[in-house]
């Protein structure tokens, strides 16, 4: 196994898996397995909302594979849940699975897209394995150590705010992961 902990990164994945991480944004990393399937990273500042992401998301994918079978998904990792889409579809006659996923944790809003024509449960065991490792050590980090190129860091737009955001008599903000860690579900 590799591991690469960097920029507030921590994954762990096969050491034949090749790693492409933008050293100019610091905020997409992707890992490629010798025989074509992918897990892509990309985040955003929390603010942005997991919902949002996932749709865009959605969207595109279905733009590109129009005769995809979609399913709400979800996977939970500790205390930490992630919610999103699969996608099953065919490119170049031979199936293929797409997952989708969002977590918002600390400062950040999270895109995992997962992609595979190899539905071994092999396979499908590295990728978990990969996820379960990066979202079990999720560590919280500040904006100024990784500034957003177009956003304003120093505070979230007032207009970005939502019912979600409110906080409740224990504390936390409900319908997110706070800085402590935990995702809170509204009441």
């Amino acid at each position: 196994m590799t591991t690469f902990k960097e920029h507030g990164y921590n994954l762990e994945f096969p050491a034949e898996w090749e790693l492409e991480f933008d050293e100019e944004t610091l905020h997409e990393i992707t890992l490629h397995s010798p025989n074509g399937a992918f897990w892509a990273l990309t985040r955003r500042p929390a603010f942005v909302k997991p919902d949002d992401l996932l749709q865009e998301g959605l969207k595109a994918l279905t733009k590109e594979y129009a005769e995809a079978e979609v399913s709400t998904a979800f996977e939970e990792y500790s205390t930490r849940r992630l919610d999103g889409f699969n996608l099953d579809f065919f490119y170049l006659d031979l199936p293929c699975m797409a997952m989708i996923r969002t977590i918002r944790f600390g400062t950040f809003t999270y895109f995992l897209y997962i992609q595979t024509m190899d539905q071994s449960s092999t396979m499908l065991d590295e990728l978990k394995a990969i996820t379960r490792y990066w979202v079990e050590n999720l560590e919280i980090m500040e904006y100024e150590a990784v500034p957003f190129a177009g956003f304003s860091v120093s505070e979230r737009p007032e207009d970005e705010k939502d019912e979600e955001d409110e906080e409740c008599d224990c504390g936390h903000h409900h319908g997110h992961d706070c800085d402590c860690g935990h995702h809170h579900h509204q009441d």
